[in-house]
């Protein structure tokens, strides 16, 4: 407590005024030792670790990479179990037109189109498995993970470019880059040309 008086003293005179409420937190297991501290520590290190972060509710799909160990809110991390498939392979899925339709037709909606990214749906949208023993489907997984890492590359070159002219270029390459992804997801998950049209239509 004395760092953090001496760091952040009007955060610690803050806390101060509302010791008695936090150390009545978790059926009063604080002490006077640990009365401010953050009630979920072991949930802090997962934060720390490369994950997939997904919003609360969007009405586009909109996940995306953290390798920085960033902490957050209002939102989910997606932390993979099997360093098998790439988090950039993942990522490209999960941003996929065909799991975002999927996604709304098995979440909660909200108006104007917005949908909830909750667990309960997350874990049901269908990961395609790659056989790594087939080099077709290595190749789709490899193309998948230079598309998505060009993908995000183009993201912070157009946030940071200084004119309108750069930023529509860069949103033109986007645009290219998003259906080239769209099309290798519909060939990964082998969708019949009747069927994407039932996916970019709806």
């Amino acid at each position: 407590s004395k760092e953090m008086s001496s760091r952040f003293p009007l955060a610690y005179k803050y806390l101060e005024l509302n010791k008695s409420n936090l150390m009545a937190r978790e059926n009063g297991r604080f002490t006077n030792k640990n009365w401010f501290a953050f009630g979920y520590p072991k949930s802090m290190t997962l934060f720390q670790r490369n994950k997939i972060v997904v919003p609360d509710y969007n009405n586009i799909a909109s996940f995306t990479l953290d390798s920085d160990g960033h902490f957050y809110k209002t939102g989910y991390g997606i932390i993979l179990n099997n360093d098998a498939l790439s988090q950039s392979y993942i990522l490209g899925l999960l941003n996929s037109q065909l799991l975002f339709k999927h996604l709304c037709s098995i979440g909660t909606m909200l108006r104007g189109g917005y949908v909830r990214f909750w667990t309960q749906y997350i874990e049901q949208l269908p990961i395609r498995v790659i056989d790594f023993t087939n080099p077709a489907d290595v190749a789709r997984h490899d193309r998948m993970v230079a598309l998505v890492e060009r993908m995000l590359t183009l993201h912070q070159q157009r946030a940071s470019a200084q004119t309108e002219t750069d930023q529509q270029l860069f949103q033109r390459q986007i645009d290219a880059t998003d259906k080239q992804i769209d099309a290798l997801v519909y060939e990964l998950y082998a969708l019949t040309g009747d069927e994407i049209k039932i996916v970019e239509n709806a």
